[in-house]
């Protein structure tokens, strides 16, 4: 295993940059999550909260210590204060939480199952997010941004939203900001496959660090393998890649090297919508401590983990004393089992 190490992005040996913040854009919608299982149709009662991949990231960041800010667009609505006030409880600032007067905070609906993944039902045509623009990233303060994390969905939105996206990442090239991106394949939010893959490639062409998870390696690079996805998005232009591995961990590839760690074993898993995005705020909080990409993996691998114990989508995201207590509690396990192993 390389000890590979992001040099260039360690905050805790940078006092100017540890007092600087993620920066996340895109869509927080309001969410019901069934209280039974079986057809949405069906299903008579639901319990309320707040999603999305971005927001979801940025609760992971805070929770975790990072200083994360979130730019989005809401309603003049309930779900709009809602979102307004899960910004406030997880002590995320709500200066880029925009207010629209006449356009509505986007909505999803989410099955609950006893395996696989839920399904998962959007109102987002025409949401206040959808308006999301360039103007809108130009309203920022850059000088307190340390890096940037993207995913696929925001460029997805509209063509207002896929501006922005850009706007984002020439901001970022231009300042020398870290930029990490998720393509979070959303088939259903493009007006083709063959559109969304170019536009997510050349995002993740882009990019520092790309984090797709295998099946979305494997549906942009047209490859097969772990290796031959990242050597794909290396040769496309990004400085690293990580791919999720599903149960099985996470693969780690900058062209010349490879890690590859392994997932934490939960016993049931409640919900794997959110997951990816608590990989993600456990990878970045790593590197911006100074941690390894070993470390980082490992991190990343141990909070999607938990999150899939949780029905919300970002609810169950840890902070650090319960990160700590989980890794150290399941290292015990596996310890304790191989001993037993050899003992037999």
């Amino acid at each position: 295993m390389v000890d590979l190490r992001m040099d260039d992005f360690r905050s805790s040996t940078n006092r100017e940059c540890g007092t600087k913040a993620f920066l996340l854009a895109g869509e927080a919608l309001g969410l019901f999550v069934a209280h039974d299982r079986g057809d949405l149709a069906t299903v008579r009662h639901f319990s309320s909260s707040v999603a999305g991949a971005e927001l979801n990231v940025a609760i992971g960041l805070s929770r975790l210590g990072q200083r994360a800010l979130f730019l989005s667009k809401v309603g003049d609505d309930p779900v709009g204060r809602k979102i307004r006030l899960k910004l406030q409880s997880n002590q995320i600032s709500d200066k880029y939480l925009f207010k629209l007067d006449n356009r509505r905070t986007g909505l999803m609906m989410k099955s609950r199952v006893s395996e696989g993944d839920p399904e998962v039902v959007y109102w987002r045509h025409d949401s206040a997010a959808s308006t999301i623009a360039p103007m809108d990233i130009r309203e920022v303060d850059f000088d307190e941004i340390k890096a940037i994390h993207m995913t696929g969905i925001l460029p997805a939105l509209s063509d207002s939203c896929l501006e922005a996206a850009y706007e984002m990442v020439d901001i970022a090239k231009r300042n020398n900001i870290f930029l990490s991106f998720d393509p979070n394949v959303r088939i259903s939010l493009w007006k083709d496959e063959r559109m969304m893959r170019s536009r997510l490639n050349d995002f993740c062409s882009k990019a520092d660090l790309v984090i797709p998870g295998r099946g979305e390696a494997a549906f942009l690079s047209q490859k097969d393998s772990l290796a031959a996805m990242g050597s794909f998005f290396i040769k496309n232009g990004a400085r690293f890649v990580i791919i999720k591995d599903g149960v099985k961990g996470a693969y780690l590839t900058d062209g010349k090297h490879e890690t590859y760690v392994s997932a934490f074993i939960v016993e049931s898993v409640v919900d794997t919508v959110g997951a990816g995005d608590g990989f993600a705020a456990g990878v970045l909080s790593a590197l911006a401590e100074g941690l390894p990409f070993a470390r980082a993996l490992e991190r990343g691998c141990a909070i999607g983990a938990i999150q899939t114990q949780s029905e919300s989508d970002n609810d169950g995201l840890p902070n650090s004393e319960e990160l700590t207590n989980f890794i150290e509690s399941h290292l015990q396990l596996q310890l304790r089992e191989g001993n037993e192993i050899e003992q037999n």
